[in-house]
């Protein structure tokens, strides 16, 4: 167990530990971005993640595969090596959205549900490290050598999205990052990553955006909605255009999502400007996104070649009243109605057939 006393405030921390504090933040941060980098481009950043977090991203319906005859080769989890292909998922855009400490809680309950479901990991185990680690000392090293093997596995999982640090796996000592001690506590992480994270954004009527950011990250992010045109030191400018915006919606990314994401990151100049984002341009999305659900498509049985006019009815009616009809021609006596309640149809007519 650990010593669970007061965790120290940052200004508490001796001026000694200055290197370790801003190693661990250092830390912290790449390892987390590496798992965001890779949610947006898999391709590029397939070999800064182990194999073993992708699965928990896969498992979590962040990822998907774009090859479902994909058989993976047997490798050690801590590998780097998979080259599944994979793309993002609507649920992953609204992950990206979310502040961080939401992101880490959502990643640790699937996270968790991962080690039970696929690993029979011991679940209590698990929840009490966390509770151990969030309420430990920013900057103190502990030890982990009377861990059980369970304990040592879940340790493990945390240090490869940057909860903890370890200098090797074969020491066993580590260090918690602001990651892990801010989940219970509910204050800022204090990272300069998140002191920096304001809106950058801003939206013109002519759907040009500027991107006031040299974040790859958030290029990388803007990229998937969006035509990169120029690319300055802290500056990019990109288009929104047709073809841009249904390559997101063929990844499943809603048009509202993109509006939200665009508002929620919109720059502080235009904090005050109503409304945030053009209306030309929330309204040219939606129109973009609705294009693709003008046409709806069902299993159908076509009927025709009625006796008269009542069998018709008849059956019109009753393929009305259990909602299965799709499509009718009263004088020419025909009707398509869904295959799913065919059955019911076809025992219908059979009941009420005339003699």
């Amino acid at each position: 167990m650990f010593n669970l006393e007061k965790p120290l405030r940052e200004e508490q921390v001796s001026s000694s530990d200055g290197k370790i504090i801003e190693k661990l933040d250092n830390y912290a941060i790449e390892r987390w971005e590496s798992i965001l980098k890779y949610i947006v481009n898999p391709k590029d950043a397939k070999n800064q993640i182990c194999n073993s977090t992708k699965e928990v991203l896969k498992f979590a319906g962040l990822m998907k595969s774009v090859d479902e005859n994909y058989v993976p080769a047997h490798s050690d989890k801590d590998d780097m090596t998979s080259d599944e292909p994979v793309v993002l998922t609507a649920a992953a855009f609204q992950f990206l959205l979310w502040n961080r400490k939401v992101q880490i809680w959502y990643f640790m309950i699937q996270l968790l549900e991962y080690c039970w479901q696929k690993n029979n990991q011991d679940l209590s185990e698990c929840l009490t490290l966390l509770f151990e680690l969030s309420f430990s000392t920013f900057g103190k090293e502990y030890s982990c050598e009377n861990y059980s093997e369970n304990k040592i596995e879940f340790l493990q999982e945390l240090r490869k999205i940057g909860l903890v640090f370890m200098k090797t796996r074969k020491i066993k000592r580590f260090y918690p990052t602001r990651l892990v001690i801010q989940l219970a506590n509910g204050v800022n992480t204090g990272l300069e990553c998140e002191k920096d994270d304001k809106g950058y954004i801003i939206v013109e009527t002519n759907y040009r955006i500027y991107a006031y950011t040299d974040s790859n990250l958030k290029i990388s992010l803007l990229a998937l909605f969006s035509d990169l045109m120029f690319r300055f030191p802290n500056m990019v400018v990109a288009s929104l255009t047709r073809e841009s915006v249904r390559e997101a919606f063929k990844m499943g990314i809603t048009g509202q999502q993109i509006v939200n994401f665009l508002r929620s990151n919109a720059h502080p100049h235009i904090s005050s400007r109503k409304p945030i984002l053009p209306e030309t341009v929330s309204d040219q999305i939606h129109f973009w996104y609705n294009e693709r659900n003008r046409l709806k498509f069902f299993d159908g049985v076509f009927y025709g070649q009625f006796n008269s006019d009542d069998d018709f009815l008849s059956l019109k009616n009753y393929a009305r009243d259990i909602d299965a009809l799709i499509w009718f021609n009263d004088s020419k006596r025909l009707m398509v109605a869904k295959k799913s309640s065919h059955d019911a149809i076809k025992k219908f007519y059979k009941q009420n057939k005339p003699k």
